[in-house]
């Protein structure tokens, strides 16, 4: 009981509350006060847990206001005497898009069993009780969100505790409802004769000094409000709207397919580029958890949770992450005399549902050792495949974190081109297969992609190429057996796909050991020089005619263990066979691999030693036959996607850069 209700997008939210709990040897029933938030969908009999407040908190009022749930009043126990409480002034607000609470205001006085309501700028809290001397108030605080401060307002006419107040639309009201006397002019109300309407003439004069406690819309946080280390949830930041992107606020509309359990729909949320599709129902294979490449830490989002995906809709996919707005913004790319790197998109897996991290391009400079903001991508991506030919960067299918079924993220078939000169992207026509943590390479002025994981959760065999003369896609000779997390590599005008996980039984993959070499003139397969050991995400690169295979990992034999990262290093010479060329400093797989000139840069990708994502680029100096640390990347993610640009005028040879970047990184 004691608890506090609202609706939020869909969702009805119940918010702390008081309960007992009898103890066996005394039989005593002390109450305890509650932090945890439940929600639920009123279509749906199932419940679901919420971020907890950052203290218990009982006898609180809820509201509604934006896509914010906001908390007004209460008590919580004083000390360790669970019969003994306190009241609370801090007015806290959880945010949808962010998923954390923060503060926003304390009132004028510690209160509970307040009633509370919103009228355009201005919160009103009213009445309620204090347990100081255990009497109600006729206090009314009116706090306008926009100039942070108390406004004057009309005490109640008596003091009371335990109402209920509620916001009625202009619309609402009708004018002509007013009582009007003989000559058509409006009469007064007599006023109920039950209610002693108090003094009119007092009024809860706000403080003089404003508050230094007030925080802006801007400079959110909860340093007011001291959150335990047990309950702390940082989710990543979904950022304020980039002022280049204002124009498209607000986002379109959000249209819902209904879902079942077994027959899954589409749940998609419409960007600017997104071109529109008919509702699907049809068998989904989720990934078993033992190829699970986040190792289960990914939150896997159900059927019921995936109906409060109008929260994040509020926002579309415009905004800029955190970590984006303390980056520096890049006016052109491409460098007249040294190379760079762009990265586009990537997962964290720890706060899968902001998908605002994977829509980022970062600009890194070889030289400058510093990340550097492009811009943004029209749709969040991860586990996506990225080429370059010539001034264009093409983006092709990845997993789109607006789109899940059971609770997964779902394979795209979109393709997207960025324009090195103008900085702008474009829509290209759409791949004839959706697919993800699929191979992709450029080879004679054309994109390929094999294999990868489809629509519906299985590996595909299927060869695409893609002619951006004609913006058309053909399929070509296939895959003689389905494969997904493949590493891809052109050497001498040949495609190597190098190790990838195949179906097994079930929904279960395994790591293989398989080399499959396409030539692209006869568009035919033959089999390569197998693996030393089944790998699976690895990162493949071609340097000095040589094809380079680094990290990776491999399905642990023992059922219900997850994915097993590796350091390796393995090259392949022409007509030779793999040799042991040592390891990486962090093992890893699904990581981006770019090589500036004849550097190996490794970006990103997820460890099952630390159990996440790797933060700390490493780069491998093969003339120097060492390895050394760029600049840590802004967030650590995997399943990113990256692409080396070379500059304009070649001028400086290899092993001076070589020697350039070896002393830049030493300092």
């Amino acid at each position: 009981m004691g608890c506090g209700v609202a609706f939020l997008s869909g969702m009805v939210y119940v918010v702390g509350g008081v309960t007992t709990k009898r103890q066996v040897f005394t039989g005593m029933v002390p109450a305890e006060v509650l932090s945890t938030v439940y929600a639920t969908d009123p279509d749906e009999r199932a419940w679901v847990r919420r971020p907890s407040l950052p203290e218990p908190r009982a006898y609180t009022t809820a509201l509604t206001i934006h896509h914010e749930l906001w908390i007004v009043g209460g008590l919580k126990t004083a000390g360790r005497d669970p019969a003994v409480f306190s009241n609370v002034t801090e007015v806290l607000a959880f945010d949808s898009l962010r998923g954390r609470w923060e503060f926003r205001f304390k009132m004028l006085r510690a209160r509970h069993g307040v009633a509370a309501a919103s009228a355009d700028d201005r919160v009103y809290v009213m009445g309620g009780m204090t347990c100081l001397d255990g009497s109600s108030v006729d206090d009314v605080d009116v706090f306008h969100r926009q100039r942070l401060t108390f406004l004057d307002c009309q005490c109640l006419p008596r003091t009371i505790t335990g109402l209920a107040a509620v916001t009625l639309p202009p619309e609402s009201v009708d004018s002509t409802s007013t009582p009007k006397g003989d000559g058509g002019k409006p009469t007064a109300v007599p006023a109920s004769p039950k209610l002693d309407q108090g003094d009119q003439n007092r009024k809860r004069k706000p403080p003089a000094i404003p508050q230094k406690n007030l925080v802006s819309d801007r400079d959110r946080s909860l340093e007011e409000v001291e959150v335990p280390a047990d309950t702390r949830r940082v989710p990543r930041d979904a950022g304020d709207l980039d002022d280049g992107e204002q124009a498209a606020w607000p986002p379109s509309k959000l249209e819902l397919d209904s879902s079942t359990f077994l027959g899954v729909g589409e749940l998609k949320l419409r960007t600017p580029m997104s071109r529109p599709s008919l509702p699907r129902f049809y068998h989904y294979v989720p990934v078993a958890p033992t190829n699970d490449p986040h190792h289960g830490i990914t939150v896997k989002v159900d059927d019921d949770f995936q109906k409060t995906k109008e929260v994040l809709g509020l926002r579309d996919a415009i905004g800029l992450p955190a970590f984006a707005k303390k980056l520096r913004r890049v006016r052109k790319i491409q460098d007249e005399t040294l190379p760079v790197i762009l990265t586009f998109g990537g997962l964290d897996p720890r706060d899968p549902l902001n998908y605002a991290n994977g829509r980022v391009v970062l600009h890194y400079h070889v030289l400058k050792n510093r990340w550097d903001l492009c811009g943004m991508m029209p749709e969040p991506r991860s586990y996506h495949g990225a080429v370059l030919i010539g001034g264009t960067v093409y983006i092709t299918g990845g997993f789109d974190p607006e789109t899940r079924k059971c609770g997964e993220l779902v394979a795209s078939k979109t393709t997207f081109a960025y324009d090195l000169e103008t900085m702008e992207w474009s829509r290209k026509a759409d791949m004839i297969s959706a697919r993800a943590a699929h191979g992709a390479i450029a080879c004679l002025d054309k994109v390929y992609v094999f294999g990868g994981r489809g629509r519906l959760g299985r590996a595909l065999t299927s060869t695409e190429v893609y002619d951006p003369g004609s913006d058309s896609w053909k399929e070509v000779t296939p895959l003689d057996i389905a494969r997904m997390a493949v590493g891809c590599a052109v050497v001498d005008d040949k495609i190597f796909l190098v190790g990838g996980m195949t179906p097994e039984t079930g929904d279960l993959h395994r790591a293989v050991d398989r080399v499959d070499v396409y030539d692209v003139h006869s568009h035919t397969w033959s089999a390569g020089e197998p693996l030393p050991k089944p790998r699976a995400f690895p990162g493949a690169a071609s340097v000095g005619g040589k094809l380079w295979l680094l990290g990776g990992c491999y399905d642990n034999s023992e059922p219900g263990l997850p994915l097993v990262s590796l350091r390796d290093v393995d090259v392949l010479e022409p007509g030779g066979s793999w040799q042991h060329r040592g390891c990486t400093v962090h093992s890893r797989h699904a990581a981006a691999v770019a090589v500036a000139d004849t550097n190996i840069y490794v970006i990103g990708g997820t460890s099952s030693v630390l159990n996440g994502p790797l933060k700390r680029p490493e780069v491998y100096l093969q003339l120097d036959d060492c390895y050394r640390f760029p600049a840590e990347y802004p967030e650590a993610m995997t399943g990113i996607a990256a692409v080396s640009i070379p500059p304009k005028t070649v001028t400086f040879r290899s092993q001076s850069l070589t020697c350039m970047i070896q002393e830049r990184l030493a300092e």
